[in-house]
């Protein structure tokens, strides 16, 4: 419930602030204590959710406008992983039950990765980068809101 809560909080943040997502929107600079606070933050509710915590940082790093839209989407996917591969080297590759019917879903993650990847560098402006991850966040947090409430 606390993921799904954070993510639909980030998707409709993400839409009633979609002025900010503009390339001319002047950035602010990112001060030392604020960044640790929010780290901190973001942290915790990590923990909570069981999650490496890659969905986070886009929405707050949006919100106080300390990075460019498309810039947020690198630094998401950097912290997921390498979130994954301290999960993986801290529970070790005993805890898959099933790994070889999982390892066949890399192919399709990977060419999904690749194709959003080149979509939100090079074909959509920030605008639509911001649009289409408000619509996941909104999506994925219903989802999991309507999961927990069943």
């Amino acid at each position: 419930m606390v993921l799904g809560a954070a993510l639909m909080s980030a998707g409709i943040l993400l839409i009633l602030r979609a002025r900010w997502q503009a390339d001319g929107v002047a950035m602010r600079k990112c001060q030392w204590p604020p960044a640790l606070a929010v780290g901190a933050v973001l942290g915790f509710l990590s923990g909570l959710a069981g999650i490496g915590g890659g969905d986070f940082p886009c929405p707050v790093l949006y919100a106080f406008r300390w990075v460019k839209p498309k810039t947020t989407g690198g630094i998401a996917a950097g912290f997921i992983v390498l979130n994954s591969i301290a999960g993986l080297a801290g529970t070790g590759w005993q805890t898959l039950t099933h790994p070889g019917p999982l390892l066949w879903l890399t192919v399709p993650a990977v060419a999904g990765a690749l194709l959003g990847t080149h979509l939100g560098a090079r074909r959509w402006s920030s605008v639509t980068f911001s649009r289409v991850l408000a619509c996941v966040l909104v999506f994925a947090g219903g989802k999991l809101l309507l999961e927990a409430a069943s």
